[in-house]
């Protein structure tokens, strides 16, 4: 998921306001302003955790100091805080944490001898990394909001547009049991963006569902 944001997410390399980034990103998911808004809070405050992450690395290495598994503990520290925040920890979400920390790292660390390093540690990737996770978690509550509150059927809804994927495209308007997987290319999901998915089916997703 990680190493395709910058292909599926519109990227020009200089995010020049990130209030405006984001406001432009969610404008046109079909929920509610109030769901619009929440999931713009908790983007920016994962861009932060992970600007964190970046500049911690850099302390390290300009002090000789770099320490894999005090950075790892420390971004996963700083992410966890900013999710508490937001959503209950429950065993999916504790692993969600435990394991998207650690790939975020891995992957940054895998690109520094790359030709686009400065992208894996740049404000740019930390947005867009933001908002992508922001939908991952916040879907991911919803859902468990609606089962809670008696929901019985979940529908797919894209924005219509000519940036929808075509796999995506196909599940418009599909309703299925609140339990049960949407297949989305080869991925089964039980909301967009689970991060249980293929990335190239969930990284800068835009659908949301409606619950019936």
């Amino acid at each position: 998921m990680i190493d395709e944001l910058n292909n599926l997410i519109p990227y020009d390399n200089k995010i020049s306001d990130v209030d405006k980034w984001l406001d432009e990103f969610y404008e046109v998911m079909p929920i509610s302003d109030e769901r619009k808004e929440k999931r713009k809070s908790i983007a920016k405050q994962l861009r932060e955790a992970m600007l964190f992450l970046f500049a911690l690395m850099y302390t390290m290495a300009e002090n000789n100091s770099w320490n894999y598994d005090i950075a790892l503990s420390a971004f996963r520290m700083e992410f966890r805080n900013v999710i508490i925040n937001y959503v209950k920890i429950d065993l999916f979400m504790e692993n969600y944490i435990q394991e998207f920390t650690q790939k975020y790292l891995d992957v940054t660390i895998e690109h520094l001898s790359k030709d686009d390093a400065s992208f894996f540690v740049s404000d740019d990737r930390a947005t867009i990394g933001g908002a992508n996770e922001s939908n991952s978690i916040i879907g991911y509550e919803e859902l468990e909001e609606a089962i809670e509150d008696g929901f019985t059927l979940k529908r797919w809804r894209t924005q219509k547009d000519n940036r929808v994927r075509a796999t995506h495209r196909e599940m418009e308007w599909k309703t299925i049991p609140i339990d049960d997987y949407f297949i989305v290319g080869g991925s089964a999901l039980l909301y967009p963006g689970d991060p249980e998915g293929e990335g190239k089916e969930i990284a800068g997703c835009r659908c949301a569902l409606e619950y019936l």
